[in-house]
């Protein structure tokens, strides 16, 4: 039997609140991924239309995305998803309204 190796997930753990808010938020119930590695981008963890997701996105945070945000590393769009929404002046606690 072939032997798997287990990305490690310790930059996804330690945001694990704003991936909760995302999956929620951003996508449907049966789109939710099992496990998010740090290495993973949107594109390992949503199989949708880009576009459509762009606009969930733009929608909750108010940020539009673009293809480099669906190639970068899922913690790190989370990273800039809650800064842009932090750096909004209309929205001083970062939470959504």
């Amino acid at each position: 039997m072939p032997e798997f190796n287990k990305s490690d997930s310790k930059e996804m753990d330690a945001r694990r609140t704003l991936a909760s808010e995302f999956y929620a938020a951003v996508l449907e119930e049966d789109e939710v991924p099992l496990f998010v590695s740090d290495e993973s981008t949107l594109y390992d963890i949503f199989a949708g239309d880009d576009q459509a997701l762009a606009a969930r996105c733009a929608q909750h945070y108010g940020v539009v995305i673009s293809r480099g945000h669906f190639e970068m590393p899922f913690w790190k769009l989370l990273d800039q998803l809650q800064a842009e929404r932090d750096r909004e002046p209309n929205n001083q606690t970062g939470v959504d309204h």
